[in-house]
């Protein structure tokens, strides 16, 4: 599964072969010791449309493997895009430089095939994993690796069958004869809450493409969609208008880009995913994103990550990268409207009538924009990475007015968003079977709601540490168990702050495991506060009948105090079934 594809990704290499000018470039999806899974995965592979090549290989111990690997191609762009296809698609894998011994760069398979960048939502995400800071700061949600160490698992001593991936990888891209590029997903999901009032609580039809092509060598481009029709409004009257006016019907671009290369610099303009973190399933150091946040976090990383207009620049020089970010317009977490199943309401204030406002989100000027640095490195076999970035939280506060009116007061709240401004560190390892990875984001001046009736908006600025520590250990025989860490300071932290403003010391675990040739997926995450905080669980089962194919089954469960972060939605506990069809 995708979380276990990107766990292994964690030790892709960013750049193998910078000074190999003659080189081709494939992608190494694994080092595997038996032929029979070589062969089957080989299949499996060419089934989906991709170019397979293989390479004997012998660790440091001394094991006799096979390199399993995609291409050629012939420059490091194209196979870099293939990587995030394949990774998409649950084929872990990192771009190495490839001489083929008997096929020139003009015969490489691979040449003429345009490859595309990663489709939306090709397969399932693990779900984010820990909650976000506040209500003023939603949930932290999953996040995306990077990494630029330079060996597989397998090369390092991991066991070959730990390294197999998934035997049913993303279907294949459909291309033109101009080298367009089509992949998407239908998807129908639904969703029963069980808790008082138990009721149907979705029946969406989303659709989600992307078109991908070149104008030259060197430029690309991406044009990518979103849409969804949510049946339940139409079926049901459980909702008010303003609910089923909010997600009755949600159309969206998504990755929206063009890529323009020259030589070490890579420019990128247009909407896109910008992913800073190291930690997988949280949004602690992935600052840049915002978040779709209408069903919590009781959904998959891509569903829930939402990419920004912006442009980026990028200058890579051996095992160091460097980026620089521009977003003039800001694009911010959708929390739905007041009477949604996830809607995060304000602190109560006893005794009193609550009213809550629309959204309050600054004009879209030069002024009200983002900009932001990251430098990374491979430093002794650690990828570490430190940021700085300036910005509108993408998340809201809920401001307060309060009026007095008989018999009770009225307490008015308008979600808005304020300027802060961020930087912290990130840092990864591979050790083998087990990745080790820690991000720290300090944030200054994140506004959080207190108790204290006197001060004028409820608010008061706050400067805030986050920090994360991870392990995650693959069994030989796939078996993936994610244990993580984390927690908030708050250096200066007023008396009067409302106690769910974050997860003081909070911890989950994630367990995932595949059966019957890898073709049944099981999951269970928790989480939960070490204070009264309550807690998050989620099971999910998924039946892959093929490459375009799967069906899915599980529960969300809430839990805690009703007015803690995740006991809030305990009533909102739900079943959930989908089905996803690629293509």
């Amino acid at each position: 599964m995708r979380l276990r594809a990107r766990s292994t990704a964690i030790a892709a290499v960013l750049l193998l072969a910078a000074t190999s000018g003659l080189a081709d470039y494939a992608v190494q999806v694994a080092a595997l010791a038996d032929p029979a899974l070589l062969a089957r995965a080989a299949a499996d592979l060419r089934e989906a449309g991709y170019p397979v090549l293989t390479e004997p290989l012998t660790t440091k111990q001394g094991q006799k493997l096979t390199r399993l690997m995609v291409g050629p191609y012939r420059d490091k762009k194209e196979a870099e895009a293939a990587a995030a296809q394949l990774a998409a698609g649950g084929w872990p894998g990192y771009v190495r430089a490839y001489r083929s011994p008997s096929v020139s760069r003009e015969e490489s398979p691979a040449a003429s095939v345009s490859a595309s960048p990663p489709a939306p939502e090709a397969r399932a995400e693990a779900p984010p994993t820990a909650p976000a800071p506040s209500p003023a700061a939603p949930p932290p949600a999953p996040a995306e690796p990077r990494s630029s160490e330079p060996e597989s698992a397998a090369e390092s001593g991991q066991s070959a069958e730990a390294e197999a991936p998934s035997a049913l990888p993303l279907a294949p891209e459909k291309t033109s004869e101009r080298g367009v590029t089509l992949r998407g997903l239908f998807q129908s999901e639904g969703a029963y809450t069980y808790r008082s009032p138990e009721h149907w609580s979705k029946f969406r039809n989303l659709l989600e493409a992307n078109l991908s092509g070149r104008l030259s060598e060197n430029v690309r481009w991406t044009l990518g969609g979103r849409v969804w029709y949510d049946a339940i409004y139409s079926l049901t009257d459980f909702y008010p208008k303003s609910v089923r006016d909010d997600a009755e019907f949600v159309a969206a671009f998504r990755e929206t880009y063009v890529d323009v290369s020259a030589g070490d610099f890579d420019l990128r303009l247009g909407r896109q995913q910008i992913v800073w973190g190291e930690v997988i399933g949280l949004f602690f150091a992935d600052v840049v994103s915002a978040r779709e946040l209408r069903e919590f976090l009781a959904r998959d990383l891509d569903f829930i990550r939402t990419p920004q207009w912006a442009l980026r620049l990028e200058w890579t020089k051996g095992d160091f990268h460097a980026e620089a970010i521009g977003i003039p317009y800001m694009t911010y977490d959708e929390i739905g409207v007041p009477g949604s199943d996830f809607y995060p309401y304000p602190p109560p204030v006893p005794g009193a009538v609550t009213i809550i406002l629309g959204e309050k989100r600054p004009p879209h000027t030069l002024s009200n924009g983002a900009w932001g640095a990251r430098l990374s490195s491979l430093v002794g076999g650690f990828d570490v990475a430190a940021f700085y970035y300036n910005s509108v939280d993408v998340s809201p506060a809920f401001s307060r007015a309060i009026e007095a009116t008989d018999p009770a007061p009225t307490v008015i709240y308008t979600p808005e968003h304020f300027r802060i401004w961020q930087t912290g560190a990130t840092i990864s390892k591979d050790l083998g079977s087990v990745v080790v990875k820690g991000e720290a984001v300090y944030t200054s001046g994140r506004e959080l709601p207190v108790t204290r009736l006197q001060e004028a908006d409820g608010l008061v600025p706050q400067n805030t540490i986050d920090a994360i520590v991870a392990a995650e250990y693959t069994a030989p025989g796939g078996t993936r168990v994610n244990v993580q860490l984390f927690t908030r300071a708050i250096p200066s932290r007023d008396p009067d702050l409302f106690a769910m403003t974050g997860f003081d010391p909070g911890g989950s675990l994630d367990v995932a495991t595949k059966l019957f040739a890898d073709r049944l997926e099981l999951e269970a995450l928790g989480v939960t506060s070490f204070k009264d905080q309550g807690w998050m669980a989620r099971f999910k089962a998924r039946w892959l009948f093929g490459p375009r194919l799967r069906l899915l089954a599980g529960a969300d469960l809430f839990g805690g105090s009703s007015v803690g972060f995740f006991g809030r939605y305990k009533n909102s506990s739900r079943y959930v079934a989908e089905a996803r069809y690629t293509f």
